[in-house]
């Protein structure tokens, strides 16, 4: 009995929620616009999420071959140019810096705001060249979204991001209706994960 009695309840509540959006579409000056995006989210099917794949190809399911490679592109990206001995001693006398003077600003990172700047990330973009989507990212853990959080921090100190972080996939996309050329290329970038922490 008192199963029916909340399934009941929140149909209503579900009815109501439904009939004041479709009210309010009448209202509003920009009627079409939220008509068409409404009718496309209930028509467009969700797209299935993929899970990542490594660097021979294989689908991984478990966590911690997920885990391992987050921490392997993270190590790839963070790694130097061969031979580049200059950026290697400037990164060791920062941080050697660092870790003797106290700093002086305040304004880093705190893992609720990586959180949040995760959570708004768009879910179906495609992974950039590290192969780690959005998707992937929020359904991180705690520990994770720390250890971001750690880095992140760690990069602003330094003022040391790493080059593959400021490399993209650009893929241009022809405009529909529009002649094939250069100039009428909407550009799609694929950053890797690290490009979200630019401003």
């Amino acid at each position: 009995m008192k199963n029916s009695v909340i399934f009941d309840c929140f149909a209503e509540h579900r009815n109501n929620k439904w009939n004041n959006l479709l009210g309010s579409l009448n209202e509003s000056s920009n009627a079409w616009t939220r008509f068409y995006r409404l009718n496309r989210a209930l028509i467009r099917k969700p797209q299935p999420s993929r899970p990542p794949k490594d660097a021979s190809g294989n689908t991984i399911f478990d966590p911690k071959s997920k885990a391992d490679l987050l921490a392997d592109s993270l190590e790839a990206q963070f790694r130097s140019p061969p031979g580049n001995v200059i950026i290697d001693s400037l990164v060791y006398d920062k941080l050697i810096r660092q870790r003797t003077t106290p700093s002086t600003t305040t304004s880093f990172f705190s893992p609720a705001e990586v959180w949040n700047v995760i959570k708004s990330l768009p879910s179906r973009r495609a992974p950039g060249p590290d192969g780690i989507s959005n998707y992937a990212l929020k359904n991180c853990g705690r520990k994770t979204i720390t250890y971001l959080c750690r880095i992140f921090n760690w990069c602003k100190r330094l003022n040391y991001f790493p080059l593959p972080w400021k490399h993209a996939t650009v893929i241009p996309i022809p405009k529909p209706g529009a002649i094939a050329c250069f100039a009428l290329l909407e550009d799609s970038a694929l950053l890797c994960f690290g490009g979200m922490d630019e401003p």
